[in-house]
């Protein structure tokens, strides 16, 4: 079947008729078919069911969820932020201890 017939019977479709009924029209043997179709053409379903809102109970569980995780990232970045401080001390000293520069300069060529 080529794209033009797909098209027409995705038309079809969205004007109301039934994917049962097209099934049967068209012999194509399964609804699915057109769900493809209208996938590979990039065509949104406006007879799709919405899903159904979220319970308070559920939105409050994901809000506290999503907090924790927050609080979790603040504490890792603070943890970096520390071991960056860390590292630029340890080579500060060997610098100084050693005589020797070890930080790339800014503009050397490689």
């Amino acid at each position: 079947m080529d794209d033009e017939k797909r098209l027409f019977i995705i038309q079809k479709y969205l004007s109301g008729s039934s994917k049962y009924s097209l099934v049967k029209e068209f012999n194509l043997g399964s609804s699915q078919r057109i769900s493809k179709w209208m996938c590979k053409f990039g065509i949104e379903n406006p007879n799709e069911t919405i899903p159904m809102k979220r319970t308070p109970n559920e939105e409050s569980q994901e809000l506290a969820k999503l907090r924790s995780e927050l609080k979790q990232a603040k504490l890792d970045l603070q943890y970096q932020k520390m071991r960056a401080d860390a590292y630029d001390t340890m080579i500060d000293v060997a610098e100084e201890t050693f005589h020797i520069p070890v930080r790339k300069k800014a503009g050397a060529k490689q």
